[in-house]
């Protein structure tokens, strides 16, 4: 096998004595990657820190309901998405109901819409919400995204690390030229692929519509590509602005519900997962893995370590000594000093009365503010269905709200002056209870449960170093870090391209697993 691995095709290994893999995190990359391994034949063992799987996309219990931990949007379960395609191919299904809308999106005293979620229906309304002047941006954004798209599903690696890599993405390229000529043989896709997004929206002038256009992408963006217009790169920003349109999906139970699915599907396979296991070191020599050693004192040997947390945290897991730090480690500092951008999430976990619910509404919500994106200036609100028993006590529904925020205020204030952080933190916490009364008006009231977490938090239960999430802003093609780090090491989650996302994390496990099969020398089935 010496091209990328298409998410339809099985492969097994060529040869006997399958060599040992042990990833290390439960989380959306780390089950993906193990399980699609673990279907090739590959011996596989995955550890978990906690109790409970998905990591940033798991679901957690707390007086009586199940919160989502981060992720709360769950797309690409279409009849052609990645996660459908992934359940045949893993021979799972996941549990759950399609959305009939994606959101509905609040500009207090401008405007409130609901996104549809059927493509359609979604043309036709941002033709009303935005009038005629946004047509050629639309045009431009399907086009570009159908192309970017594309490029993912073969699953060229990114970014290159040599020649190899860099003949295997001209080949995807050309795969896709041969169904898509006009639109890669266009030379803006090439200059989209170094400028930002913002070239390409209209100029609002005087025009109220364009003005909201505008503010409405920014929302969209921060979410997906976790930069706004300005600044995310503009072929990367055209997909991320599909992202809602490729299959959004409600899982029973949370998103949490996702990762017990690909967790079923690693030990259908095959493969080992244990939980409660909380790694303390990589063991190497000269540079090469040997073994996995956890804080109990196991000793797991290996032969390939795939890591499915930040490179920060898989820094801490290396010892010099056991030989040369691979070189995209060895100058790292901290998130916030190495990422331009870096997002940390402020978050407040709320059970709320259902009678306060439009039982027709949409189950998530984009609230803006007014001011700067972030910094609960604006505010997504995910909601758990009404079908879902499993989420909440009876006549209740249990809420998520979110706000990005930056790292270092958080962890200047908890380290200086304690008080001083329960101060900022209580003033989040009322500014996104306003934005959830503003999309939702009697919320406060209806309030049964409601506790805040920082970036603090964030790293307490995650162990995500300064309590970093939503991956690398996505502002240049090279910005991600690559995924194949030598020795046998692996790096897997949404520090790699495409970045955040459950749907953008499983596309990169897929091809960390793709390069591995193929250094293991796996062949078709």
């Amino acid at each position: 096998m010496h091209g990328p691995v298409p998410h339809s095709t099985l492969y097994k290994l060529a040869r006997r004595g399958s060599p040992r893999v042990v990833v290390v995190g439960g989380g959306i990359g780390g089950l993906v990657c193990a399980a699609v391994l673990a279907r090739a034949g590959v011996a596989v063992t995955l550890l978990e820190a906690q109790s409970y799987l998905g990591g940033c996309a798991g679901t957690f219990f707390r007086k009586g309901y199940r919160f989502d931990a981060g992720a709360t949007v769950a797309s690409g379960f279409g009849p052609e998405g990645l996660m459908t395609r992934l359940a045949e191919r893993l021979e799972v299904e996941f549990r759950g109901q399609p959305a009939d809308s994606v959101m509905r999106v609040h500009l207090p005293g401008r405007l409130t819409a609901t996104l549809p979620a059927d493509r359609e229906c979604w043309r036709e309304r941002r033709r009303e919400l935005f009038g005629p002047g946004a047509a050629s941006f639309w045009r431009w954004q399907e086009q570009t995204a159908a192309t970017a798209w594309q490029l993912a599903d073969h699953l060229p690696p990114w970014p290159p690390r040599g020649a190899g890599d860099l003949l295997r993405c001209a080949g995807s390229a050309l795969r896709v030229l041969a169904r898509r000529p006009r639109t890669l043989a266009h030379p803006g896709i090439l200059l989209d692929a170094r400028r930002p997004l913002s070239v390409h929206l209209p100029a609002a002038g005087d025009d109220p519509r364009l003005r909201d256009l505008r503010q409405v992408v920014d929302g969209l963006l921060l979410i997906s590509a976790q930069a706004t217009s300005a600044r995310a790169l503009a072929v990367y920003g055209a997909a991320a602005l599909d992202f809602p349109w490729r299959g959004v999906f409600h899982l029973r139970g949370g998103m949490g519900g996702m990762a017990e699915t690909f967790a079923e599907a690693l030990r259908k396979h095959g493969g080992e997962l244990l939980t409660r296991r909380r790694v303390r070191a990589i063991a190497r020599r000269d540079g090469r893995v040997l073994a996995v050693l956890t804080d109990a004192g196991e000793r797991f040997e290996a032969d390939h370590v795939v890591v499915n947390s930040t490179p920060w945290n898989l820094r801490a897991l290396l010892d010099p000594q056991d030989g040369p730090l691979p070189d995209a480690l060895a100058e790292l500092r901290d998130p916030e000093r190495d990422i331009d951008g870096a997002w940390g999430a402020f978050v407040l976990h709320c059970g709320v009365d259902q009678r306060v619910l439009d039982e027709g509404a949409p189950l998530h919500h984009q609230v803006h503010l007014g001011g700067p994106m972030g910094e609960a200036n604006t505010a997504f609100i995910s909601l758990s269905p009404a079908w879902d028993l499993e989420r909440a006590p009876p006549g209740k529904r249990a809420v998520t709200i979110t706000t990005h925020t930056r790292l270092e205020p958080w962890w200047r204030l908890v380290n200086r002056d304690p008080q001083a952080y329960a101060v900022h933190k209580a003033s989040y916490q009322d500014r996104l209870l306003a934005a959830a009364e503003a999309a939702i008006p009697g919320f406060r009231r209806n309030l049964d449960h409601v506790f805040a977490g920082t970036p603090v938090t964030y790293q307490s239960y995650t162990g995500r170093a300064r309590g970093w999430v939503g991956g690398v802003p996505q502002t240049s093609l090279r910005t991600s870090f690559g995924s194949a780090l030598g020795g046998g090491l692996h790096l897997v989650g949404d520090s790699l391209f495409p970045g955040q996302s459950t749907l953008a994390v499983a596309s990169s496990s897929l091809r960390v697993a793709s390069g591995l099969l193929t250094e293991l020398g796996a062949v078709e089935a």
